[in-house]
């Protein structure tokens, strides 16, 4: 009879890099930086920043 080998392999996957985080709030600027505490007011500036991989957070108000 023939021989038979088993090999178990085990795959990690990593996050290689984490996008950007940007937040639009009712009560927020266009000409402001996109975090939390100074969140843009448009989805416009926000489709225009965002890249793929990164999270656009929109704020109720």
């Amino acid at each position: 009879m023939g021989a038979t080998a088993l090999v178990a392999t085990s795959a990690t996957v990593s996050n290689a890099a984490a996008g950007a985080v940007y937040y639009v709030a009712p009560n927020g600027s266009d000409s402001a930086s996109g975090t939390q505490a100074a969140p843009w007011a448009s989805i416009a500036r926000a489709q225009a920043a965002a890249q793929p991989g990164d999270t656009v957070y929109f704020r109720g108000g």
